[in-house]
């Protein structure tokens, strides 16, 4: 059984919103996707963000979530099923993501 409650929309949706209600409620930490990458890779997004590496986007995304499920289980996420690249057209990411960040619960 995964770990993670993913929650997925569009930009500009309210998901983070939406999700630190059900944290407080649920007494669940909740991480955003973007926070999470920006917090590694130690790159900012800008208002469209537009990703240019988004293999390695990933892949780090992947291993904190998982050390994020060693200290904390569940989690709740907040993301995207698919990003801008760095010519703006939308990419869709990978099944395996999906699979890597042990998720148990998908909402969108």
């Amino acid at each position: 059984m995964g770990n993670t409650i993913f929650i997925a929309g569009a930009y500009g949706t309210g998901k983070s919103t939406l999700c630190s209600k059900l944290s407080a409620k649920m007494q669940i930490p909740f991480f955003s996707v973007g926070d999470l990458i920006s917090e590694i890779s130690g790159k900012q997004y800008g208002a469209n963000k537009a990703v240019s590496d988004k293999k390695r986007n990933q892949m780090l995304l992947a291993k904190k979530v998982q050390e994020l499920n060693r200290i904390h289980s569940p989690i709740i996420l907040a993301g995207h099923f698919c990003i801008f690249n760095k010519s703006n057209e939308i990419e869709m990411l990978p099944d395996s993501v999906f699979h890597e960040i042990n998720m148990n619960r998908l909402c969108f």
